[in-house]
């Protein structure tokens, strides 16, 4: 698996692309398969890396309108993550800073967080379905001109 700081020179994750599986350590992967994204060597690949998420790109918004929609997701392989198929998330194709505020310092990520309540941009917004998270990007894009992968948080591995 390589490992890239998007945009890559692979297909990354705001391309249209009949592969539709990443995965996230301090930086995203460029688009595979799910084959492929089970072939990682989670104590090896990724270093530097604490936690590993793979995700199940959904659509992508830009401009927007809903550019992509994987009419693939329902592909037979089940969400095991944390949130089972409950957890989507937004990711933009910019940094955002948010403030952590027991470390009283600022974090930089590339998925949508909240920093409005005490702790809470330590991890991604959680939306509960797809299309609630297509609605949100959709006037996201609107207002500031980003791009938006809508994924679903299919599994992680906790390498701590």
């Amino acid at each position: 698996m390589n490992y890239y700081n998007y945009p890559s020179t692979s297909t990354d994750i705001f391309e249209t692309s009949d592969k539709n599986y990443f995965i996230k350590a301090n930086k995203f992967t460029y688009l595979c398969s799910y084959e492929e994204a089970n072939t990682i060597d989670k104590r090896m690949d990724f270093p530097d890396a604490f936690v590993l998420v793979i995700y199940k790109r959904y659509a992508v918004v830009s401009d927007g309108l809903v550019k992509y929609k994987n009419h693939n997701f329902i592909d037979g392989h089940i969400a095991k993550g944390r949130y089972n198929e409950k957890g989507y998330v937004i990711i933009s194709n910019q940094l955002h800073n948010y403030f952590i505020q027991s470390w009283n310092k600022h974090l930089e990520s590339y998925e949508i967080r909240d920093d409005k309540v005490y702790n809470k941009a330590l991890n991604p917004l959680i939306f509960p379905d797809g299309e609630k998270a297509i609605l949100e990007a959709v006037k996201m894009s609107k207002e500031n001109n980003e791009k938006y992968v809508i994924a679903q948080w299919f599994d992680e591995f906790d390498r701590h």
